[in-house]
């Protein structure tokens, strides 16, 4: 089912979104053909008021509020709006666009974004780079 995701800061889940309504909150939520999602306009107004918006979020096919134990094999995906205007993989600090799939998790109230894309071949700037 298509949905969006964001990390809810009150109440520290992941709230999902499907047809504009948020639906479900839960702590672990796998999407599938996952698209990071920043909308600049939010994101300025975050910058402007210092106050946060729902502006950033994972689209996809929302399959369910599972984890997957296998993290070792993922990259990790973040994005903070005072640092960055996209998702950013944690390590090589390029953006990331999209995925084969992400696993939206929590660890002490923080979120945490694993991503895998087809073959580990990161997609940037929204192609694929084979």
């Amino acid at each position: 089912m298509q949905s969006e995701v964001y990390y809810n800061l009150r109440k520290k889940l992941f709230s999902v979104r499907i047809k504009g309504k948020v639906k479900h909150h839960n702590d672990n939520v796998v999407i599938y053909n996952p698209r990071f999602v920043v909308q600049e306009g939010g994101r300025q107004r975050v910058l402007k008021t210092k106050q946060k918006n729902v502006h950033a979020f994972v689209r996809g096919s929302w399959v369910g509020n599972v984890g997957l134990d296998f993290e070792h094999n993922l990259e990790r995906a973040y994005y903070n709006p005072y640092k960055c205007n996209s998702f950013i993989d944690y390590v090589t600090q390029e953006k990331v666009s999209e995925a084969e799939y992400a696993w939206l998790t929590t660890n002490s109230g923080k979120p945490i974004i694993w991503y895998k894309t087809h073959d580990n071949t990161f997609y940037k700037e929204g192609t694929y780079n084979a």
